[in-house]
């Protein structure tokens, strides 16, 4: 299954399913607008029983804390369920973001 989510003129959103693994791309700014509305697709994934869900930030320019809070609420949520999250060439500003908040050492994180 894929979708593709354009929901501002600031982010592009797409999500990749096949059997128990999800790749999601999101690139551009993840700021309280845009994750208002990819949250409901990653809430979905949550509903599902998945092994591992891939989030490619290559070219995510910019995460505000409503960013980060999204992704820590995803972890949180995919992590009871025996699910891991693994955060894919995290760069620039949001990696600085990350290693600010601690979130660098919940999330799996590689430089894919």
């Amino acid at each position: 299954m894929e979708a593709n989510f354009r929901p501002s003129h600031q982010m592009f959103f797409s999500v990749q399913q096949a059997f128990d693994r999800a790749r999601v791309i999101i690139s551009g700014e993840l700021d309280a607008l845009s994750a208002a509305d990819c949250r409901p697709a990653l809430e979905r994934l949550c509903q599902e029983d998945m092994a591992l869900v891939e989030i490619d930030l290559a070219n995510l320019r910019v995460i505000d804390g409503v960013g980060v809070r999204l992704l820590f609420d995803i972890y949180k949520r995919l992590s009871g369920g025996n699910c891991d999250l693994v955060l894919q060439a995290v760069g620039g500003q949001p990696r600085e973001i990350f290693r600010l908040t601690c979130l660098d050492r919940l999330i799996i994180e590689t430089d894919r």
